[in-house]
């Protein structure tokens, strides 16, 4: 039996990817889906193919992520489109990805992960952000240090510099970020850009019935690849809430029972990802900073703590959502199958 009588899904970008194994039409693996027990698919809105068959097969629609690029400006009308498309397929919430830094914002930190302790999920202390604790940005919590640990002169001020910064509830209320920075900082202006966007985006969604939420994106330009990364959007952000990732974390070294912990109040939405990296597994790894690998593989199989945080999601009442999860899968198909039939004997 399914933990707490979760409602597992997984991704519609896997189910396509099983459909070309299996060699069959995706209203056969559709079928083949949901005889297996899965009740839901999560969308990229821009890759849409086929969703129309979903309800066909009563299979719901959990949420529809998309990817931004607010350090560039805000597109409201993308924002809009992305609302429209949850509205007429039935999701409650999407989830945005607010872009990632460009090359020159990322000098200011060094070249390190925004907020990082360390840089995988095993003891290595390389590649860290910063190395004290912070008078982070005001208003944005207990975040860890944005502040590069060199001096970086390509780099004229940074974000530990709340003088050119602001705080983080004026971020989001000023039609132009660039009002509260130095026009060199360019982190600081990248940063406060995403901010306002999923700011926008939170408001509309919100008018809209819906729920906006944000995961622990794992990529080393990302400013929500960590806890501390995570916590500056949310802080800002009363109504964002929280796509629960158990196993990006690890991408960053941040530990995934400490993130379970800081973010299970606003949880509204969880990816049940698994990884390896005590030993070798199949498929196309995500390479961590520290140069850890993390193989993708069946919900249950990896060296995440699953079973612990389900037990704890349903010690706190949740009874959403939660989609397997496993980019870069040598066989789409098999993890499908082996990732529901764990998580019954779980």
């Amino acid at each position: 039996m399914i933990e707490n009588n979760l409602k597992i899904g997984t991704f519609f970008h896997h189910i396509r990817m099983a459909s070309a194994e299996r060699k069959e039409s995706l209203d056969e693996t559709l079928e083949w889906l949901r005889g297996l027990g899965y009740e839901a698919a999560e969308l990229d809105a821009d890759d849409l193919d086929g969703a129309e068959l979903l309800k066909d097969h009563g299979i719901a629609v959990s949420s529809i992520y998309r990817q931004y690029r607010w350090r560039e400006g805000i597109d409201e009308a993308r924002m809009m489109e992305h609302i429209e498309l949850a509205k007429k397929l039935g999701a409650s919430r999407i989830m945005a990805i607010p872009g990632l830094f460009s090359e020159e914002a990322w000098k200011c930190l060094d070249g390190k992960i925004l907020g990082a302790k360390k840089s995988g999920p095993g003891t290595s202390t390389t590649n860290i952000a910063c190395t004290h604790s912070l008078n982070s940005i005001p208003g944005s919590g207990d975040a860890d240090c944005y502040k590069p640990v060199s001096d970086n002169t390509d780099c004229k001020n940074n974000v530990g510099n709340t003088d050119n910064f602001g705080d983080a509830e004026s971020i989001v209320r000023s039609d132009s970020a660039a009002l509260y920075m130095d026009g060199d900082d360019t982190l600081g202006v990248e940063l406060s850009r995403m901010i306002q966007g999923m700011k926008k985006l939170s408001e509309l969604a919100k008018e809209s019935g819906l729920t906006l939420t944000i995961e622990d994106y794992d990529d080393a330009m990302s400013p929500i690849a960590t806890i501390g990364g995570m916590k500056i959007f949310l802080d800002a952000i009363p109504d964002l809430k929280v796509a629960f990732d158990t196993g990006n974390f690890a991408f960053s070294g941040d530990d995934v029972l400490d993130a379970k912990r800081e973010f299970i109040g606003r949880t509204r939405h969880v990816h049940l990802k698994d990884r390896l990296w005590t030993r070798t597994g199949t498929g196309d790894p995500k390479e961590c900073p520290d140069g850890t690998l993390l193989w993708p593989c069946a919900v249950g199989d990896g060296d995440l703590p699953i079973k612990e945080i389900l037990q704890e999601l349903k010690a706190v009442g949740y009874d959403g959502y939660a989609m397997a999860e496993f980019f870069g899968a040598a066989s789409y198909s098999e993890l499908i199958e082996k990732s529901i039939e764990n998580l019954k004997s779980l």
